[in-house]
Order: structure tokens, then sequence, then C-alpha cells
């Protein structure tokens, strides 16, 4: 065995499973951590979606009054 080069075969299965054991819960801290931020990516595409179908309505609206104003400054007779 050289220094700096070990392999897990180089390791005793009891430290190794000492290991496992303290490292298992930061990758469960992680995972769920992961899982959290996923869902709260989710949330926020979600509210931005529906912001951005807000903001196509109250265009589509815009555009529809300012038609409406359009008809009536250009069609409606002066002496009306």
């Amino acid at each position: 065995m050289r220094a700096g080069n070990y392999s897990l075969q180089d390791v005793p299965s009891g430290h190794l499973r000492n290991i496992s054991y303290r490292l298992f819960p930061v990758f469960l801290f992680f995972r769920d951590e992961a899982l959290f931020l996923a869902d709260e990516a989710f949330r926020h595409t979600d509210e931005a979606l529906f912001l951005t179908d807000e903001a196509l309505f109250l265009a589509d609206e815009a555009l529809f009054h300012f038609g409406t104003v359009k008809t009536l400054l250009f069609m409606t007779p002066l002496h009306a």
C-alpha cells in the first residue's frame, strides 16, 4: 500500500460501515434539500406562468380598449 493511493479494498469493512452510518444522514439532508428546492422552483415557475397569463390578458384588454377608443375618435362624425 502506497501513501496517497488508497482503494476501498485497503479500508477495513468496519471502518467503512462506521463512515457510511455517519454520512447517510448527510445524504438524506441534501436529498431533502434538493426536493424542497425543486418544489420551490416549481411553485415559482407556476407563479411566473400565472403572472405571464395575467400580463397577456391585460395586454389583450388594452388592445381592445385602444381599438374602441380609435373607433370612437376616428369613426365618429365631427358634429356628433
